[in-house]
């Protein structure tokens, strides 16, 4: 069920592969090195350790680098073909971005860097925000248990996208962290562009320090829950389903985080989708037929309501330039619009998720256009 598509074409230019290269590292332990010896075992363990060892699988602990929001209460173990998932964990997020720094050199100089030096000890290095949805907070540590053959990358993108759907949490698995963009520090600068360093001397007392431990991050848009129990069971049903991922609402939430990146045209390209295949898929639930072209669809629209409709055929304008590689017609003349596409497909998208409900949410999730 988890096999990486793999394409082996000969003659390109470039190397289009993919899938990932994984290295292993392995500590060797020598008893001569240790202080005390190691300690003596009988035969009967030595036999047991050796035939306690679940062949053909083994475990994966994974960082991720966008946050699950979970609940505490979570305790199943997702178990589908060939994987078994464990409930997110915390991980020491601000110790592990602290440790960035140490011993690491800051480029110094005007026009060109002619020195280096190393962060003050009374800088702040691990600053770290504290994003949480209720109670429930972020959670970066992921366990995975695989067995051979299975890829790993396919099964966790996959989960990773069912977590993202059933909670909406429109950052899982996308490339930029909203909670987190990577500042860590911020100095004061002399006139010569070097840092300002803090200057001791007797009689001062207490000085602030020109040096600034700095996190960023970017605000929730109200629509994400955490995950519970309930999403999680759902989850793992779909995993063992193997299927289970809605087109619709993922364009939806895509859009989302193209917008928080500022990717305003993949903004207007995600909501186009999420109208097209929305309207297309309840057409065919419906037992109508589809229609190719979006024009057909704003005529005679089975979700969208009359008023979302106006909004639509902008936002279908501007779809239509940016394909045809034209700046977006309505919102290069007014970038308040896009705030308009996001909270008219919002009500949009819940409509279409109440039809699926009433029409069967299995069957929506086998229709495919």
């Amino acid at each position: 069920m988890w096999q990486r598509k793999s394409f082996e074409v000969s003659g390109t230019r470039f190397r289009w592969d993919r899938g990932w290269v994984y290295y292993w590292v392995e500590p060797i332990l020598d008893e001569a090195l240790a202080p005390e010896g190691w300690p003596e075992v009988d035969e009967a363990t030595k036999k047991e350790h050796l035939r306690n060892k679940k062949t053909r699988w083994s475990s994966f602990i994974v960082e991720l680098k966008t946050p699950i929001v979970c609940n505490n209460d979570i305790v199943d173990v997702i178990s589908a073909s060939g994987l078994r998932i464990y409930p997110p964990f915390k991980l020491n997020q601000k110790e592990a971005n602290g440790g960035l720094f140490s011993e690491m050199a800051l480029p110094v100089g005007d026009s060109v860097v002619d020195s280096k030096l190393h962060i003050p000890d009374y800088a702040i290095k691990g600053a770290s925000t504290d994003m949480k949805i209720g109670d429930a907070e972020p959670c970066y540590g992921l366990r995975i248990d695989i067995e051979e053959g299975v890829a790993h990358d396919v099964a966790l993108e996959f989960f990773l996208q069912l977590i993202r759907q059933y909670s909406k949490q429109w950052w899982v698995s996308t490339a930029q962290n909203p909670f987190d963009i990577g500042v860590r520090i911020n100095f004061q600068v002399q006139e010569d562009n070097s840092p300002r360093l803090l200057l001791k001397h007797c009689g001062a007392g207490q000085i602030a320090a020109p040096w600034y431990g700095v996190a960023a991050t970017q605000n929730l848009v109200g629509i994400e829950i955490p995950v519970d129990r309930t999403i999680w069971v759902e989850v793992g049903r779909c995993m063992s389903l193997g299927y289970g991922r809605e087109d619709a609402l993922q364009y939806f939430l895509t859009a989302i985080a193209a917008f928080m990146a500022y990717e305003d045209n993949q903004t207007i390209l995600n909501l186009a989708f999420m109208f097209e295949v929305a309207e297309n898929k309840t057409r065919i639930l419906q037992d109508k037929n589809s229609l190719s072209k979006n024009k057909d669809l704003l005529k005679n629209a089975v979700v969208a309501t009359e008023q979302q409709i106006t909004t639509f055929r902008k936002l279908i304008i501007d779809r239509d330039n940016i394909a045809h590689g034209r700046r977006a017609y309505h919102a290069s003349k007014n970038p308040r619009i896009l705030i308009d596409y996001l909270e008219i497909s919002a009500e949009f998208i819940n409509r279409y998720l109440d039809l699926c409900r009433e029409l069967g949410w299995d069957k929506a999730l086998k229709t495919a256009l």
